[in-house]
């Protein structure tokens, strides 16, 4: 019975689902599950938790038939449901993105001392502590930009504020971290031209 399911448009689909017609369900679960896995992990970089996502949100799509009712442009709402709970497991910091991770594969090849390797432990943490201290809605646009990889459009359309307040708060949220970063690179060449000195 179901076969003549994947013949329906989605406005069909949506008017089924809203009936509390099962079959409607795994209809739009076997069209949407791929579409909705590749943008999870295109956010998340990481296929388990892009999973675990796409799974919560049609589990809760279940879980609601009867009570949610889709329009036939669902597809959109699929889409702002997968980034709102990435953005819920980014504020729960249940998603863990190095930020140094980059630098730290262009030398992956070094041969790196122990005061390398403390010096690289440290700039991590120099750089996770100063987004710490951004103001909350600066750091979760920032967290969204960074960690989650939205665009500056996703991002406005997520947080109900323009595209300019966007640009803004990102630039002044990476003008706070470059900042500190710098001045702590500067420290550091000042340690390693005294112990040059010391030692040359």
């Amino acid at each position: 019975m179901r076969a003549n399911y994947n013949s329906y448009e989605d406005a069909q689909l949506a008017e089924l689902y809203n009936r509390k017609d099962r079959n409607a369900f795994d209809e739009i679960y076997e069209r949407y599950w791929d579409i909705m896995y590749i943008h999870a992990k295109n956010m998340l970089h990481d296929a388990d938790q892009a999973k675990d996502v796409v799974q919560e949100l049609f589990l809760s799509l279940l879980n609601r038939m009867g009570e949610l009712k889709l329009k036939a442009t669902f597809s959109s709402f699929l889409y702002q449901s997968i980034r709102f709970i990435v953005f819920d497991l980014i504020r729960h910091n249940q998603v863990k993105i190095d930020y140094v991770a980059r630098i730290q594969a262009t030398y992956q090849d070094a041969d790196y001392t122990t005061d390398n390797l403390v010096i690289e432990n440290e700039l991590k943490a120099i750089i996770e502590k100063e987004i710490e201290r951004l103001p909350p809605k600066m750091r979760a646009i920032f967290e969204m930009s960074k960690k989650a990889y939205l665009s500056n459009k996703e991002i406005a359309l997520a947080t109900n504020t323009s595209e300019e307040n966007i640009k803004r708060q990102l630039r002044q949220a990476s003008a706070r971290v470059r900042a500190k970063i710098a001045s702590t690179i500067y420290l550091q060449i000042m340690v390693s031209i005294l112990w040059l000195n010391r030692h040359f």
